[in-house]
């Protein structure tokens, strides 16, 4: 049952709907974290990006479908999107990887907090791979959430989703 706790703080911890102009992308990490698992377009919500960084990949299902995969860089923040067909009407956020302190989960995790944090804030990882704290929600388009620890600190936070 963790699991599901930590989907609900994830997905429901988030903070008013107001745009935050002190943050980089204007709002909080749990909302933007809400609004692409409720299958908002996210990204007209977002400033333009510092970097941008696009490969189009032939499709997975179909080779003749040529499709999309941005990277979109803010501070501390990168988001991947994908494209099916290339058609940036269906974008959909495949990742949201955070690399610097500042944006925190809805229990306070953030790039720096210690492994004891994340534990008491998480609970037992459902896998450990290498440095990786993994943690699978069920009944989610989330696939996973990692936390790369190192030296008993946080150094980098992974949200994954389903987009098939």
């Amino acid at each position: 049952m963790k699991h599901v706790s930590l989907l609900l703080a994830l997905l429901l911890g988030a903070c008013a709907t107001a745009q935050r102009p002190d943050l980089p992308i204007g709002m909080t990490l749990p909302e933007l974290l809400w609004r692409i698992q409720q299958g908002e377009a996210v990204l007209a919500r977002l400033p333009a990006p510092l970097e941008e960084r696009t490969v189009r990949q032939e499709n997975i299902h179909d080779p003749r479908q040529i499709d999309t995969v941005r990277q979109l860089a803010y501070p501390g923040l990168l988001l991947t999107v994908y494209e099916p067909g290339g058609d940036s009407a269906r974008q959909m956020v495949t990742a949201v990887i955070v690399t610097e302190p500042g944006l925190a989960t809805a229990e306070g995790i953030q790039v720096g907090s210690s492994l004891q944090e994340l534990s008491d804030a998480y609970g037992q990882a459902d896998l450990l791979e290498g440095d990786e704290y993994v943690y699978r929600p069920e009944g989610s388009s989330l696939g996973s959430v990692r936390f790369r620890v190192q030296g008993e600190r946080v150094v980098r936070m992974e949200w994954e989703f389903y987009v098939d």
